[in-house]
């Protein structure tokens, strides 16, 4: 009999109520590069070097933009300055406002009727059609011709960047701190020092280096960036995880925030001493006991209903505490393999399955329908690879 690869979990959103945590807040679509003083950079339509804000598209599938909002302010009437019209952006691709300040429907391409402030620094806010803001940074003064971007690209945190106008991120610096995974209530899964199970959120350093974080920020709330100070001697090793507890107790330790997580949605953001955005992601209601983190660990994209994986790897598993039932939905064989797999489909359902390598790139992409699926793997490299679906993650190893 053939060695198999089982994994057994539940139907996960179908289930559950709308606005439960197995609908990401954030979609695919993110604020990817924008630059604030454009001298030489790109020209516009008419040849003029106008500042500009990037959106790129994290999934393969198009996504329409058709009632998205896109402003450098927050407020609930700010926020909502430029309306997209029926516009799509194609999976894996990009998408160029001009932030020009005119917003001349006659010209072409997308002309916002706002500028961005590189002297004084300001904001960039995309908000979905029903205004809830589903990605933000902040910035300060830059210099002309260097913009602030993803990196990685489309994933990463914010970082100062040689641009890369409509195209990948390549040329970040490298800062490679990132919120990693964060649990908003917290009743079994990890205790703090005195006992408690409270709400926690954990970094994760990417990089080979140790990075201080003395004078760093974290915070719930983009106006207040400074509720948490990282005090002296807050340094994160290469490939480390630091753990702080959002439990609105600072008295009980240095590494213990003066706010706590809303259960019924909010934001966790990372920031620089000068409270310039590096990571930040906006929630919706969540489920006791289940986080949302990035998925592959520290690179990837959110993954929602995720299994807490507290000061360790994620490994993108669904949760199964957050299921109504449990079936066998996936079957995976040989495991190594070599050449090709099957990925036999239990589920009644065509079943999109995507596969990744452990930098978090997508290297595939199936429809597997019902029954059995022989995937050739036969131009990848060895090593280990993660397939992930709807039902959660199976890593699987690549042979010769």
């Amino acid at each position: 009999m053939k060695a198999r690869t089982l994994l057994s979990v539940g139907l996960v959103c179908a289930f559950l109520h709308a606005n439960a945590q197995c609908e990401l807040l954030r979609g695919p679509v993110v604020i990817n590069e924008f630059l604030a003083c454009n001298e030489s950079i790109a020209p516009n339509s008419i040849g003029l070097f106008e500042d500009y804000i990037e959106l790129y598209n994290t999934s393969t599938e198009p996504v329409n933009m058709e009632g998205y909002f896109l402003s450098d302010r927050r407020g609930s009437n700010g926020r909502l300055k430029y309306r997209f019209g029926d516009v799509t952006i194609p999976g894996l691709g990009y998408l160029i406002v001009w932030a020009d300040g005119v917003g001349d429907p006659e010209m072409a391409g997308l002309n916002a009727d706002f500028s961005l402030s590189s002297t004084e620094g300001e904001r960039v806010v995309l908000s979905n059609p029903d205004s809830v803001i589903v990605d933000f940074v902040r910035f300060g003064p830059i210099e002309a011709d260097v913009s602030i971007g993803r990196f990685p690209n489309g994933t990463g945190p914010f970082t100062r960047m040689v641009p890369s106008f409509n195209g990948p991120n390549t040329n970040g610096e490298s800062f490679n701190v990132v919120i990693n995974e964060y649990m908003a209530t917290n009743s079994t899964t990890a205790a703090d020092e005195f006992g408690d199970f409270d709400d926690w959120i954990e970094l994760y350093n990417n990089s080979s280096q140790a990075v201080d974080l003395t004078g760093y920020l974290l915070s719930d709330n983009e106006n207040r960036p400074d509720k948490y100070t990282f005090p002296p001697g807050s340094v994160i090793g290469p490939g480390q995880y630091f753990i702080i507890w959002a439990d609105n107790e600072p008295e009980q330790g240095p590494y213990h925030a003066e706010f706590a997580l809303s259960a019924s949605g909010e934001e966790v953001i990372l920031s620089l001493p000068d409270t310039s955005t590096i990571d930040y992601f906006a929630f919706g209601q969540q489920i006791t006991d289940v986080s949302e983190g990035r998925f592959p660990n520290g690179l990837g994209n959110l993954i929602p209903c995720m299994a807490p994986s507290f000061a360790a790897e994620n490994l993108g598993t669904v949760n199964v505490r957050s299921m109504e039932r449990e079936t066998s939905n996936l079957w995976v064989y040989p495991n190594p393999a070599s050449q090709r797999f099957t990925a036999e489909n239990r589920s009644e359902k065509p079943l999109e399955a995507r596969l990744y390598d452990m930098s978090g790139r997508q290297v595939q992409q199936h429809i597997l329908q019902s029954g059995s699926n022989e995937i050739s793997i036969a131009m990848l490299s060895p090593g280990f690879y993660v397939l992930h679906t709807e039902y959660g993650s199976i890593k699987l190893m690549v042979n010769d």
